[in-house]
């Protein structure tokens, strides 16, 4: 029951990038870098739970999705501490600021990997994301979006990716991706 209704949830017909593809994603990308988790159970569950409640009207969404996956995982008499450490992981994915513990980082920059994908993906997932966000006006879109992709940018941040292994991988083309799309949006 939990599972169809993740699938469920990541099929709402609102969502265009945060739904399974991106779920699945997240996963592949986690088995390559597996090694560098912590605990991998918590961060595998964390990654189902990141995006299960998503409304892009909503400011709350990792708050919601990190209440369901608490009440989920205590109706499944998961312990507290792995509870705690999962919801905490899912609150991470805010990206309001860079975390110190590791399998946050690695859940973060898992996250933020299709920021590294070659120009035609990451075009093709800012149209997915702006589908999402149809309902805005372009310019109030464009500005929102500027100010996400710069928040990932010194000096807010030293580096998009904070995990060697995801800077050594997706950290060129990732900023390329980013200069790209401002300059884009900022017309």
């Amino acid at each position: 029951p939990v599972y169809i209704n993740l699938l469920e949830r990541y099929s709402e017909p609102h969502r265009h990038y945060h739904n399974l593809s991106h779920i699945n994603h997240c996963l592949g990308e986690l088995k390559t870098a597996e090694y560098l988790a912590v605990n991998i159970k918590t961060v595998k569950m964390a990654i189902w739970f990141h995006d299960a409640v998503y409304d892009p009207s909503a400011k709350d969404n990792e708050e919601k999705s990190a209440e369901l996956a608490k009440i989920v995982l205590k109706n499944a008499s998961l312990s507290d501490e792995f509870t705690e450490l999962v919801v905490n992981l899912i609150l991470a994915t805010k990206h309001t600021s860079p975390p110190t513990d590791p399998d946050a980082k690695l859940i973060i920059d898992i996250d933020l990997s299709s920021l590294g994908t070659p120009d035609e993906i990451f075009d093709e997932n800012g149209q997915q994301i702006r589908k999402e966000y149809g309902w805005v006006a372009e310019n109030l879109f464009n500005d929102g979006r500027v100010k996400f992709l710069k928040s990932l940018l010194p000096p807010n941040r030293a580096t998009i990716y904070l995990t060697q292994f995801f800077r050594d991988k997706y950290e060129a083309q990732a900023q390329k991706n980013i200069a790209r799309a401002i300059a884009q949006l900022s017309k």
